[in-house]
């Protein structure tokens, strides 16, 4: 039988990777029901995501994107943060966005929905409409430069000659 060789211990320290703890995996937000800080990790806020998508897409009563946030207690703030911070989230954001807007857009063609509100908050949930917007107002504006009716200041002085000059 062959003798297995003895490993020789080495007096050497390894410095070993410390895995983060799982606080430290969480992220923090306040919620807005209780004001406390509670921690979400990143595969919740990833859950939250998908379940803002099938809010969106298959809720009819869903019009705007804040309730379903405000239904979870998180606040406008942590939204925003989330959205910088994870691409996947931002990705669902804009997806339920445009899923929103479409569901208005069709209810102002089908008179379910005040087609004027509708008008004017389509910039929101659709990049079209705000391009559209943009567009329109820089019409108004080089409308308003060609237009040259800007304010005329008359001297009263001047007026009252005219008058007694047309009566003579």
């Amino acid at each position: 039988m062959k003798r297995a060789k003895k490993k020789a211990k080495t007096t050497q320290t390894t410095t070993r990777k410390k895995r983060p703890s799982k606080i430290m995996s969480h992220e923090f937000f306040r919620d807005i029901t209780t004001f406390r800080q509670k921690p979400i990790s990143v595969a919740a806020i990833q859950k939250l995501s998908t379940a803002l998508l099938e809010w969106a897409m298959e809720e009819q009563k869903a019009l705007k994107i804040k309730p379903f946030f405000r239904s979870k207690g998180i606040g406008t703030d942590d939204v925003k943060r989330w959205r910088k911070k994870h691409p996947n989230f931002d990705l669902a954001y804009m997806t339920a966005l445009e899923a929103i807007g479409d569901r208005r857009e069709i209810g102002g063609l089908e008179r379910k929905y005040d087609s004027g509100i509708v008008v004017k908050s389509m910039p929101q949930y659709d990049e079209e409409w705000k391009k559209i917007e943009k567009w329109r107002s820089a019409l108004r504006k080089d409308e308003a430069k060609a237009d040259n009716r800007g304010t005329v200041y008359i001297d009263v002085k001047s007026v009252e000659e005219l008058k007694e000059r047309a009566k003579k």
